[in-house]
């Protein structure tokens, strides 16, 4: 009897740890929503080697040029009317791949950010050139990006890690975009970091998510 009460009290545990360290959110189609944004400076030591202090990273360094893309050309998020006029095909998560609550598979999500990382570089390329003064941290924010995605691949228990855009396609888009008017290059500017900041976030928030996954495995 005793043995019988203490495996279901140690059930029970489990249970409430594994429930505890769930994100939640308000509908099963909702993204790991409720899993806390870092407000804090990551710590002075480089994260090599641990995708969660990568992401706390590079979420710092975007969302930090995201704001100050905002200040120095008075463009923000709020400015929806102008954020709207655009047809740039920017990497973004969607149910299908796996990172939400909602359909949660390591493997899809894995490859999934991955390859959205490796399409960005490309961008946070144009931002470096187009965004004067700003070169350094555009710099260490495609460093990370590149770091992130090798850690992750390592972490697929399979080899597919996605597709990377072809070095002739991605020129090309370069090139494209740098023939943008000047206030066009702007705007593009603060969709790039906006959208790659949002990316960042909903790495984080899976990162986080298989973390918890496999502690209470």
């Amino acid at each position: 009897m005793n043995s019988l009460l203490q495996s279901t009290a140690a059930l029970i545990l489990l249970l409430i740890m594994t429930a505890t360290a769930l994100p939640t959110s308000k509908s099963s189609k909702e993204e790991l929503s409720d899993v806390a944004l870092p407000n804090k400076s990551p710590s002075s030591k480089q994260p090599f080697g641990n995708p969660e202090s990568l992401t706390k990273t590079l979420w710092k360094q975007a969302n930090g040029l995201k704001d100050k893309i905002c200040d120095d050309y008075s463009l923000c998020e709020e400015n929806k009317v102008v954020l709207a006029e655009n047809n740039m095909n920017l990497p973004k998560m969607t149910e299908e791949d796996g990172c939400f609550l909602s359909g949660f598979n390591e493997e899809t999500c894995l490859k999934r950010i991955i390859t959205g990382l490796s399409e960005f570089q490309i961008y946070l390329k144009y931002v470096q050139k187009t965004f004067k003064g700003e070169e350094k941290i555009l710099e260490s924010i495609q460093n990370y990006t590149k770091h992130l995605s090798n850690i992750l691949k390592q972490m697929m228990k399979t080899s597919d890690a996605g597709t990377e855009p072809s070095p002739m396609s991605q020129e090309s888009l370069l090139t494209k975009l740098q023939s943008l008017e000047k206030w066009t290059k702007t705007i593009s500017m603060q969709l790039i970091i906006s959208n790659f900041t949002k990316f960042i976030e909903d790495t984080m928030r899976a990162v986080r998510f298989m973390k918890t996954r496999s502690l209470n495995a």
